[in-house]
């Protein structure tokens, strides 16, 4: 706007010249001067409009283009995805673009009528500050053309904005990644007594996520660019997080049923071991012998399991700790050994029940 001020002082001084020249006289002195000030100033109105419309189409044609203009950032604040600006400010600084291409005019003072003298600045009362009284805005913002454009405009950043919309929402569906309770939600989760299929769903989803987005640094809606690149590394470390508290509560699990299978065989190998000097003696032993027998199947069972488990694990990248894979070592010897000495106390028990039976018979 100042090259365009600047211009018109150099063409008003041009103007002068030729009028005191040709007609001797002052500024707008002949009414041929007049009506070539009159002429000038009804051409830089009309340039003044088609230059502010020409602005407008071109700000619309960047608003619906899908080249990027503007540049903004997704981030996490408050635990939630959140734009920078945010959405409100967005839409206000893309309306203030529009306006700025008229408001500019605000600042060319135009010509007094029939003259080639700009309008002055006038003092607002009270303050330092001044304003034009007399500027080609006032004329050029009452264009049909200008207004419907702009009316085109303001649709397009309407579509804008909702579009991003669509990305707040869109991330605003990880915010449960982002739960501090974790601890609330993995023993919720442990009460429904979960299977492998749905430790293998929800691992399955934090490894998947992590992996979809792990290249999706930014994200483009139309001429505006998203830059998630801070968010998508806080959303995979909360993946990882996840991940491995559910790792973390398979683990325990495993040593939960190794740590109670363990107990089970303590148990029984007491019974087992139980001195057998008379009759009741040789019932407890003899009920040890039995139950070892029926919690075979038990024991095959609850290996397959804890097996299938660790396998599990391997698959899902979760793992296994040295100290349980030992613990469960033990524990098969363990049981192993207390069926060997089943066997053998179940010989020596039948010896010892054919002696009582003997004794009892003498």
């Amino acid at each position: 706007m100042s090259v365009i001020t600047c211009s018109m002082n150099y063409i008003a001084m041009a103007l002068n010249l030729i009028e005191k020249s040709c007609f001797n006289l002052e500024i707008g002195g002949h009414k041929h001067m007049r009506l070539l000030y009159e002429k000038y100033d009804n051409a830089l109105h009309e340039a003044f409009i088609k230059m502010v419309w020409n602005n407008c189409q071109a700000y619309k044609n960047i608003l619906d283009g899908d080249r990027v203009a503007f540049m903004i950032n997704g981030q996490l604040i408050d635990d939630k995805f959140t734009l920078v600006p945010n959405n409100n400010l967005i839409y206000t600084t893309l309306v203030k673009a529009m306006d700025d291409t008229l408001n500019r005019l605000k600042s060319v003072p135009r010509w007094l009528r029939t003259t080639n003298v700009l309008c002055p600045f006038v003092n607002i009362m009270g303050t330092d500050e001044s304003h034009l009284p007399y500027t080609y805005y006032t004329h050029v913002a009452k264009c049909n053309d200008l207004y419907d454009i702009k009316k085109e405009c303001f649709s397009s950043i309407i579509v804008l904005v909702n579009r991003l919309q669509i990305a707040v929402q869109k991330f605003a569906g990880f915010g449960f990644m982002f739960e501090k309770r974790n601890k609330l939600i993995i023993d919720q989760f442990s009460e429904t007594n979960p299977t492998l299929v749905d430790y293998g769903e929800k691992l399955k989803y934090f490894l998947t996520l992590s992996t979809s987005v792990e290249c999706e640094l930014h994200i483009d809606y139309g001429c505006i660019r998203i830059d998630v690149s801070d968010y998508i590394i806080v959303l995979r470390e909360r993946c990882d997080f996840w991940h491995t508290i559910y790792g973390k509560q398979l683990i325990l699990e495993c040593n939960n049923m190794m740590t109670k299978f363990s107990r089970r065989i303590m148990s029984l190998e007491k019974k087992l071991n139980n001195h057998f000097r008379n009759c009741q003696g040789l019932d407890i032993v003899e009920k040890a012998i039995k139950k070892i027998r029926q919690t075979v199947f038990h024991a095959d069972s609850t290996f397959h399991e804890i097996h299938n488990r660790f396998h599990f694990m391997t698959k899902h990248k979760i793992t296994v700790p040295n100290y349980q894979l030992r613990h469960f070592k033990d524990v098969q010897n363990h049981w192993q050994n207390l069926c060997k000495d089943a066997l053998i106390r179940n010989l020596c028990f039948e010896n010892a029940k054919s002696g009582l039976i003997t004794i009892n018979t003498i």
